[in-house]
C-alpha cells in the first residue's frame, strides 16, 4: 500500500475495523479513532505530521469508509424492507390489524334460556368471550331469533321473544363491563376495538317479530338492531324461505318490498341467507343498499338451496355487499348436508301439534 512494515497491518486492521462501524458514526468519531491509533505508535506520530503521504492515506481511508458505510446502509435498509413486507403480509398480522366482525353467533338462546356464563371458556358451544380474544374477533353479532314453531310466525308470543332476546344481549354490558360495550354504528365498533373490548351487535334472523306491521321495523332498529332476514326456515307470508316447499315458488309481495325499503331508510342491513331464490332475487331488485348475506355458503361446492350460486354473489359484489364466510361444514360438506335433510324434513310436521321446548331445542338451528 503507502506504508510497509508493521504499519501496513495496523493500517489495513484499522480499514477494516471502521468498515465494520455502526451506520451513522460521524467523521468526528472515525478522526478520534485515528489519533488514538497514531498516539499509540502504531505508525510513527512524526510522519503522520511531516509526511503528505500520512495525510493522504488517512483521506483515502475515510472515503473508503463512508463509501462502505452508504452501501452497508442501503444494504441494511433492503434487508429491513424485504423482512417488513414479509411480515405485513402475513396473515396473522393482517387478521390483527384489522377489526374482525362474526356476522351471526347463535349464542343468544343460551344466553336467555341457560343465562349461560360467556366469560369463561366453555366445553360446549362454538363461543365464548375467552375464544373471541384468542382468536382476535373484535365485534359480534347475536342473532335474534324466533322459533316460529315455538312462538309463532307473528303476533305477541313471537314480539316478547325477540324482545327478551335483545335485552339479554344489552345487558352484556353491565354484566360483563371489562369485556363488552353495546355497539350501534362502525364508528361505535372502532372505538370499542381501539378500547381493547369486544363490541356486542344484534341481527334478527326471520321477518317472523315484526308481526307484519311496517312500523315495528323501526321499533326493532330503535332496540339496536342492525340486521333482519325476511325469513328463516320457514317462509313468512312476504318472503319465501330457501328451505320449505312454498317458498321455492314464493318472493316479496309488496309489503315484503316495503319492508326492504324501510330498512333502507333506517339503516339497517339486509340478510339474504335462508332466503329463496326468488326472494333473493326480488331483493336485489328492490334495495337501493348493499346488501349481506352473513351465513350462507357457496351453492358450486355443496348443491342446496341455502347456498348462493355464482351469479348471486356477482349480484351482491356489483351491489357492494359483502358474502361472509361460512365455517358450518354441513354447508361445505356434501355428506354433512345428506345428514342435515332428515332433521329439516320434519319441521313441516311441527305445526300441526304444539312441541314442548326440550323438544324445539333438539332441533334447532341445525
Amino acid at each position: 500500500m503507502f506504508v510497509t512494515g508493521h504499519n501496513t497491518v495496523h493500517l489495513l486492521c484499522f480499514a477494516r475495523h471502521t468498515c465494520l462501524e455502526l451506520v451513522g458514526q460521524r467523521t468526528i468519531q472515525m478522526h478520534s479513532k485515528i489519533v488514538k491509533i497514531a498516539n499509540g505508535d502504531s505508525f510513527p506520530v512524526r510522519w503522520l505530521k511531516y509526511e503528505p503521504g500520512g495525510f493522504a492515506l488517512i483521506a483515502t481511508i475515510l472515503l473508503l469508509s463512508f463509501f462502505t458505510n452508504c452501501r452497508m446502509t442501503q444494504k441494511t435498509k433492503a434487508v429491513a424492507d424485504r423482512k417488513e413486507t414479509s411480515r405485513a403480509n402475513d396473515p396473522i398480522v393482517i387478521h390483527r390489524r384489522a377489526i374482525a366482525i362474526d356476522m351471526h353467533a347463535d349464542t343468544t338462546q343460551r344466553l336467555l334460556d341457560e343465562q349461560l356464563d360467556i366469560s369463561r371458556r366453555l366445553s360446549d358451544g362454538h363461543f365464548d368471550s375467552v375464544r373471541a380474544r384468542e382468536g382476535g374477533l373484535d365485534a359480534q353479532f347475536f342473532s335474534i331469533w324466533v322459533e316460529p314453531e315455538l312462538f309463532g310466525g307473528g303476533g305477541a308470543g313471537a314480539m316478547k321473544r325477540a324482545e327478551d332476546q335483545i335485552a339479554v344481549v344489552r345487558a352484556l354490558p353491565d354484566r360483563y363491563p371489562e369485556t363488552w360495550e353495546l355497539a350501534t354504528t362502525s364508528a361505535d365498533i372502532r372505538q370499542i376495538a381501539a378500547a381493547g373490548k369486544l363490541a356486542a351487535l344484534m341481527g334478527l334472523e326471520g321477518g317472523y317479530a315484526i308481526d307484519e306491521r311496517l312500523e315495528n321495523v323501526q321499533r326493532y332498529h330503535q332496540m339496536g338492531v342492525r340486521y333482519m332476514s325476511p325469513a328463516w326456515s320457514v317462509s313468512t307470508s312476504w318472503a319465501g324461505s330457501s328451505n320449505d316447499e312454498v317458498g321455492q315458488t314464493r318472493g316479496l309481495n309488496n309489503f315484503g318490498k316495503s319492508v326492504i325499503r324501510e330498512m333502507n331508510r333506517l339503516g339497517m342491513m339486509v340478510d339474504v341467507s335462508h332466503v329463496s331464490d326468488k326472494t333473493f332475487w326480488d331483493i336485489t331488485n328492490t334495495s337501493s343498499k348493499p346488501i349481506i348475506a352473513t351465513h350462507s355458503g357457496c351453492r358450486a361446492i355443496v348443491n342446496v338451496p341455502r347456498n348462493l350460486d355464482d351469479e348471486m354473489i356477482r349480484a351482491i359484489a356489483k351491489g357492494g355487499g359483502v358474502v361472509c364466510v361460512l365455517l358450518n361444514l354441513r354447508f361445505l360438506n356434501q355428506d354433512g348436508m345428506t345428514r342435515r335433510k332428515g332433521s329439516m324434513q320434519r319441521l313441516p310436521r311441527l305445526f300441526k301439534k304444539p312441541l314442548k321446548k326440550s323438544q324445539a331445542r333438539s332441533l334447532t338451528k341445525r
